[in-house]
């Protein structure tokens, strides 16, 4: 089975927020056996979406995967999380979204 980890990265200020933990990413990557893409380009370039949005588009960029996990940047992921491409059962799927980009540690990133 193909997997890949998918992370957009579209900005200046979303590349400092990966580069500060890429290490994880990258980490878990290796341990679920997933390949890691970096979308720093918008999937849609015309904007017809708002790059918020946008990630809804993920799918159609990795379509030579079997499955595919899109994870915001912000996450933080413990050294002993599981897989999760193991936890899902062949014919569902699971998504879950914490907006923090109201709090006043989000709205530093972007100075």
């Amino acid at each position: 089975m193909k997997k890949v980890i998918c992370l957009l990265v579209v900005g200046e200020k979303y590349k400092q927020i990966y580069l500060n933990n890429k290490e994880q990413f990258e980490h878990y990557a290796s341990k679920t056996n997933a390949s890691l893409k970096i979308i720093d380009t918008p999937p849609d370039p015309s904007f017809y979406r708002s790059l918020l949005v946008q990630k809804l588009l993920i799918p159609g960029l990795v379509r030579e995967y079997d499955v595919a996990l899109y994870l915001d940047l912000d996450i933080v992921l413990n050294g002993n999380a599981p897989s999760v491409f193991e936890q899902l059962p062949d014919d569902k799927a699971f998504g879950a979204v914490i907006d923090n980009r109201d709090t006043e540690e989000f709205k530093k990133l972007g100075k």
